[in-house]
């Protein structure tokens, strides 16, 4: 990086990826050093840049994206998920994302809330089962690993629909099951997953060869087309945007929803004012078997905060980078041709530049949980950031939302969650952010007004 007039603060060397000391690393840099600094290298030839600047985040990921692609730690992504929306750049990320995109408009994701429902209900369905069997003590739950087998189910069932039980019943031995139970993301991990491409190919060839076309995200990618050429995805693009929306649509949904139960358990008093909020909805969906429809789950505006505050303090992607492919300047700082630039979601939304206290509790801090900071929108919407910013937003952020929302009006109301343990959950910050440890909780059913 070319000198400046006014250079930059310099960190010590660090070669920033995503494993569990780099966020420690990050936090202790960026007190002593601010908003924005050089990392020196110690791999790679040239310095990067880390910042924590919502104005440097616009114009890396918005004003001048075009100048920036996927940068440092996305080949571990790519060796898991292949050239899908996640890692691919270029020419070829723009002509995916536009034919991915019909698939996940606001109506057709309504249609999938049908899906969404039918897996809460199973999942309360479990929770009655369990409290039957325990007669009158309170079972424990392992929340981390119901809501990673909740999320995992939704998403399977939105993409395969009536081909999920043939790809997950008992004949196929839950080939996806290790999904839900398996979290480290080493080596191990991705040659189970990449296994999988096998049977997805398989019912995609199936697909394309009877024409059947059931109303899922499949049916969605088998059937889109480019706009300019009129061409569709070859079986490969097919197989890796499969892979892709598995993962980022299981685990985003999953690790927030685990967060949501624990700061829930722990905060009575918002638990109190999203179970008043749920008992607005209208009574004609409150009580049918399926539940609330999205229209009335749009309408939760408190528990919509609840959800943007867990996503503040956990955000599923902690850092990310981009990589300069030309020359260009961020924050009056020179930048040159390759080198990359690191922004973290978990640290921006602890910036006291954009957020506050909000003054309900005495010593409240950024690191406390309190639904009151989205009181109102952000003031900087890139200090908000866990889906991303720009043009390569989560296009699955919409659905995410959904998921949650339904499980919360499904299960809130019927049961309460108590903590088994009062020690604090530490966080694990590898390649996603999640807790240290499974989340285990005492079930109960929730005693009628």
């Amino acid at each position: 990086m070319p000198p400046s007039p006014h250079p930059l603060a310099v960190s010590a060397p660090f070669d920033p990826q995503p494993e569990p000391a780099s966020l420690a690393w990050l936090q202790e840099q960026w007190a002593q050093l601010g908003d924005c600094f050089v990392i020196p290298p110690v791999s790679r030839r040239s310095p990067s840049l880390f910042v924590n600047d919502a104005e440097a985040v616009d114009h890396v990921l918005k004003g001048n994206r075009r100048n920036y692609v996927k940068g440092v730690g996305f080949e571990r992504v790519e060796m898991l998920l292949g050239n899908g929306i996640i890692t691919s750049d270029g020419d070829q990320w723009r002509r995916q994302r536009t034919m991915i995109q019909p698939a996940f408009k606001t109506g057709r994701i309504a249609t999938l809330q049908r899906t969404m429902a039918d897996a809460a209900a199973a999942l309360t369905a479990g929770w009655d089962r369990q409290l039957a069997a325990a007669d009158d003590e309170a079972p424990s739950v392992n929340v981390t690993r119901e809501m990673s087998e909740f999320g995992l189910e939704v998403i399977l069932r939105a993409l395969f629909s009536d081909d999920y039980e043939s790809l997950t019943g008992p004949e196929s031995g839950s080939q996806f099951a290790f999904l839900a139970t398996q979290f480290e993301r080493d080596l191990r991990f991705a040659h189970r997953f990449r296994k999988l491409t096998g049977p997805i190919g398989d019912l995609i060839e199936d697909r394309l060869a009877s024409g059947r076309r059931p109303d899922d995200l499949l049916s969605g990618l088998l059937d889109a087309r480019h706009r300019a050429t009129g061409t569709g995805m070859t079986r490969r693009e097919l197989i890796d945007e499969v892979t892709t929306l598995i993962v980022a649509g299981h685990e985003t949904s999953a690790g927030t929803l685990n967060w949501v139960w624990y700061e829930l358990a722990r905060h009575p008093e918002v638990e109190a004012q999203v179970l008043e909020e749920l008992a607005g909805l209208p009574a004609e969906a409150s009580t049918s078997l399926a539940g609330p429809g999205p229209s009335d789950l749009l309408t939760l505006k408190y528990t919509r905060q609840v959800l943007d505050e867990c996503l503040r303090l956990y955000p599923p992607v902690w850092m990310f980078s981009r990589k300069a492919l030309e020359a260009d300047t961020v924050l009056g700082q020179p930048v040159e041709a390759g080198t990359n630039v690191f922004v973290s979601p978990y640290l921006m939304h602890r910036n006291s530049r954009y957020w506050s206290a909000t003054g309900q509790s005495p010593g409240e801090s950024l690191q406390d949980f309190n639904p009151a900071h989205f009181d109102s929108p952000p003031a900087v919407a890139s200090s908000f950031i866990p889906f991303s910013a720009g043009s390569r937003r989560c296009i699955g952020e919409h659905f995410s939302y959904l998921e949650m929302l339904t499980l919360l009006a499904a299960a809130l109301p019927r049961f309460q969650l108590s903590l088994e343990d009062a020690e604090p959950v530490p966080i694990e910050a590898a390649v996603n952010l999640r807790s240290a440890r499974d989340i285990v909780m005492h079930l109960q059913r929730r005693s009628p007004n």
